[in-house]
């Protein structure tokens, strides 16, 4: 069962322009396919797609806060199935919404179905339905700590916060993955920092890396934490990945580095 939380009901932007809010918790709205791309693919073979959709007027937005979730229901083998995705794009993105998902192709469920969607066809969406919630301003600090397609809400945030010139949140973004076939939007997290040096820090750490990567090895560690994170700031930890991550980090985070439970956030 779904938690429907806070959300943005309008906005007015700089030109004046009053935008409104595309979904709704407890109500389901149709969206169309806009665009969907192929940005990677994991070990196992399963591609990760991007999927973009339009909303009903080019003029709507997300409603939800950075971090929410939303709700993606269609009707599969005579049987409604309903998943949650983070979105990537952010909440001031008015018109559409994207979201980033790994197809398993030898299931029959939701992803598989999206893959399968063609350009101009309609499905559900609903929210925002739980999740984390940023507001510009909250923290000094945030850690985004995140493994494979768990980067999806990470993307949100950081985003959220680097196209906000008002916003001098600092952000820290730990990225664990198996090898670099399997990043997303690697670049634009790179140009963050190359572009705002004292404000965005970002590491990978792969498990398998090529003959070429020059980023990080292993696994995000309690030393590749404490290198980055300044206590003094009181930072915000937001993770999500597998579970077998969540767990590790939450491990670290709240028994080794003894943080308060307000201070985490974890996606599982």
């Amino acid at each position: 069962m779904y938690k429907i939380t806070e959300r943005i009901e309008t906005f007015t932007d700089l030109d004046g322009i009053t935008h409104k809010s595309a979904l709704h918790p407890g109500k389901w709205t149709f969206v169309t396919l806009a665009k969907k791309e192929k940005v990677s693919s994991t070990k196992s073979g399963c591609p990760i797609y991007t999927f973009k959709f339009s909303f009903p007027q080019e003029t709507d937005q997300l409603g939800s806060f950075s971090g929410q979730y939303i709700a993606v229901k269609a009707k599969i083998k005579n049987k409604f199935v309903k998943r949650f995705y983070s979105p990537t794009s952010t909440p001031s993105d008015h018109g559409f919404v994207e979201i980033l998902v790994k197809v398993n192709s030898e299931r029959i469920g939701m992803s598989g179905y999206l893959e399968k969607m063609k350009i101009g066809q309609k499905i559900e969406m609903m929210g925002p339905v739980d999740g984390f919630i940023y507001k510009p301003g909250n923290y000094k600090q945030m850690v985004l700590l995140s493994a494979g397609v768990g980067v999806s809400p990470m993307v949100q945030l950081a985003r959220s916060v680097m196209k906000n010139s008002e916003d001098k949140t600092k952000i820290v973004f730990l990225h664990g993955n198996i090898s670099e076939n399997e990043l997303v939007l690697f670049d634009e997290i790179k140009s963050y920092q190359e572009n705002f040096p004292d404000q965005f820090t970002y590491t990978y750490a792969l498990e398998k890396p090529g003959e070429n990567w020059d980023g990080g090895e292993g696994f995000i560690s309690k030393e590749i934490i404490e290198k980055h994170i300044d206590l003094e700031l009181n930072p915000q930890i937001v993770m999500c990945g597998p579970k077998g991550f969540t767990n590790a980090m939450t491990k670290i985070v709240k028994i080794q580095m003894n943080l308060p439970k307000e201070q985490v956030f974890s996606y599982w």
